[in-house]
């Protein structure tokens, strides 16, 4: 018998882990040896064809992307990608969205959207719909997934409170079908890995680490960036678009229901300062993605523009009431 590639190993391993074959302190323990020795791109790859087996993806357009934080980076943050995607639908643009309930922050994707008022527990028919409807569609796991479910695996993630594979995997298994993602990862050091699959899996886009551990641009440090296809790397200030470095408490987030809020007030555009800041950066970034003839500044003003208009608000109320008429 031929002997197991790291890639089949992997496979193997993450099976298990979400199979439920393995108790919470077997995962504790594979958590911990992999912070130790770290994730290799065979980690990801072998982990990625087990999550597959579980989901029932989507097709979107190819032009659509996708924004998406890892999560895992211990700080109290706001959903800035989760808002994003409002802004980027009402910038004209066509987003699918993955996203999950938090394991291990304060408020996960998932947790917002239905804070916001959101259906959630959506099939990929009625996701399809609402995408076609909307131009933006929120690709959620189903409540029976191991990843939010009272299993081993989700039970180990909360106990670790700390970034694991699972919170790269999230990032890649890319059940919306995207070409284009623009992909924040809270700790650098796996951000290259995630590239190198990203890559490897032919989607385009950005890879983002903000120097202060946010799965975000940042506006409180420089943010590292890789390009996906060309590995090319880059360093963003926000001086750059003549925006003050902030302290990070003035980009805190908190619960699902206190974030949902913030976004309701920020979606009006009338409100200014270190989180509209943090979001407007982060829009830029991605309408680059969609829209390579324009430099960074152009996109920050198309952003701008669109949030100041009280457009995003009202995608908001689109999408929410789309979730539960479709």
């Amino acid at each position: 018998m031929s002997e197991q590639s790291p890639i089949e190993a992997a496979e193997v391993r993450t099976e298990a882990m979400l199979n439920g074959e393995l108790s919470q302190e077997d995962i504790l323990t594979i958590f911990r040896q992999m912070e130790e020795t770290g994730i290799a791109a065979a980690d990801i790859m072998g982990g990625l064809r087990a999550m597959r087996k579980r989901t029932s993806p989507i097709t979107v357009p190819e032009d659509a992307i996708e924004t998406c934080g890892s999560g895992g980076s211990g700080l109290v943050t706001f959903n800035t990608s989760t808002f994003n995607a409002f802004l980027l639908a009402a910038a004209g643009l066509k987003v699918a969205k993955s996203g999950n309930r938090s394991a291990s922050g304060n408020s996960g994707s998932m947790d917002v959207v239905e804070a916001l008022g959101a259906k959630v527990d959506l099939t990929p028919q009625q996701e399809i719909a609402i995408f076609k409807k909307v131009g933006l569609v929120f690709k959620f796991p189903k409540s029976r997934n191991p990843l939010h479910a009272e299993s081993p695996l989700a039970a180990a993630r909360r106990a670790y409170g700390k970034l694991t594979i699972f919170n790269l995997l999230g990032c890649l298994a890319n059940s919306v079908g995207t070409k284009k993602r623009m992909t924040g990862i809270a700790k650098e050091a796996y951000a290259p890995v995630v590239r190198e699959v990203a890559s490897q899996e032919g989607t385009e886009g950005k890879i983002v680490t903000g120097l202060d551990g946010l799965d975000e641009v940042t506006v409180c440090a420089p943010t590292r960036i890789w390009d996906i296809a060309s590995g090319e790397e880059s360093l963003f200030k926000p001086q750059m678009l003549d925006i003050p470095t902030s302290d990070a408490g003035d980009i805190e987030g908190g619960t699902p229901q206190e974030n949902a809020r913030t976004m309701r007030e920020l979606s009006y555009g009338r409100t200014c300062g270190p989180l509209v800041n943090l979001v407007l950066v982060n829009a830029a970034h991605a309408i680059q993605i969609c829209r390579p003839e324009l430099s960074l500044r152009q996109a920050y003003e198309i952003a701008k523009q669109t949030l100041e208009s009280g457009s995003v608000h009202s995608k908001i109320m689109e999408y929410v009431k789309s979730s539960h008429e479709t």
